[in-house]
């Protein structure tokens, strides 16, 4: 089973628990020893996937708020000035990051070198359609996301974040087997319960989205396996993104826009302006490369 090697799963528990006032030994539930979950807290031993989760449960911590709350802090490292340069459309800002970040990765390649480094090039490919990604680098993202899927195929949240901040890195055959066996873990584990279910449903329209940039036949592959999903009600918007993907590839097969115009009159109609201009600009990227 994998170990967990990142000190802040540790001292997040160790946060949890002070919270439910729940001392060192109470904690342990013949799982572990004494010592052995110290020093995990502490940052200076590894525990496995099993023993975590055994030791959330026994505590009553929920593992999606235990991920959640552990990554927040790392991914908001990661991103935060990332992001303010993509939102602000800050190209040559982007660049700088994204070739400091490669730099930092090449002289010490740490998982979160690896991360800030990808999702850097992946923000700045998306605005100046410049691929700054090594080979080294993009070899090293797909061993990541194989190394989950061969571990039983089970994601955590901040891996489910990482795929989706770094899609544009893959080849059409990686992206897609990536995609597919997310949609499988979404399927067999039944997440359809955690706050994160969601989220990892977009993740995989995002992952559609660049797919029917690149390679159509699979992004149409890919939704199909998408459909199997039941999405209820609640996550509407997620099944709007669903329809407008398939407009997209009905518009890439036969060059008519009739199904998109058609949905984005909706969208008007019902005054979603954010989502309708997001829908125009993603359409107006398919034209350029369809047209």
């Amino acid at each position: 089973m994998k170990q967990i090697i990142d000190p802040t799963y540790g001292r997040q528990f160790r946060k949890m628990r002070k919270s439910k006032h729940i001392n060192l030994i109470n904690a342990c539930g013949n799982i572990t020893s004494k010592s052995s979950l110290a020093r995990w807290e502490n940052g200076a031993d590894n525990l496995s996937w099993n023993q975590v989760i055994n030791l959330l449960t026994y505590n009553h911590i929920q593992l999606a708020e235990f991920i959640r709350k552990s990554a927040s802090k790392n991914l908001d490292e990661l991103l935060n000035p990332i992001a303010v340069a993509y939102n602000a459309n800050q190209v040559p800002i982007l660049k700088e990051y994204a070739t400091d970040a490669l730099n930092k990765y090449n002289e010490h390649p740490s998982k979160k070198n690896l991360f800030q480094a990808a999702i850097a090039c992946n923000y700045y490919q998306d605005l100046s359609a410049t691929d700054l990604a090594s080979d080294t680098l993009k070899e090293k993202l797909i061993e990541h996301f194989h190394q989950i899927i061969e571990d039983k195929n089970v994601w955590q949240y901040e891996d489910i974040f990482y795929f989706g901040s770094t899609v544009l890195l893959f080849s059409p055959k990686d992206l897609y087997q990536i995609a597919f066996n997310l949609i499988d873990f979404i399927q067999v584990h039944n997440i359809s319960a955690k706050e994160w279910y969601g989220f990892a449903l977009n993740i995989v329209l995002n992952a559609d989205f660049a797919l029917i940039k690149i390679d159509s036949v699979r992004a149409s592959r890919l939704l199909t396996n998408f459909d199997e999903l039941d999405i209820k009600d609640i996550y509407s918007l997620t099944n709007i993104r669903k329809k407008f993907m398939r407009c997209l590839l009905e518009y890439i097969q036969d060059h008519s826009n009739t199904s998109v115009a058609k949905l984005i009159s909706y969208l008007d109609f019902f005054n979603m302006t954010d989502l309708k201009h997001d829908f125009q600009v993603a359409f107006d990227q398919i034209k350029q490369i369809y047209g």
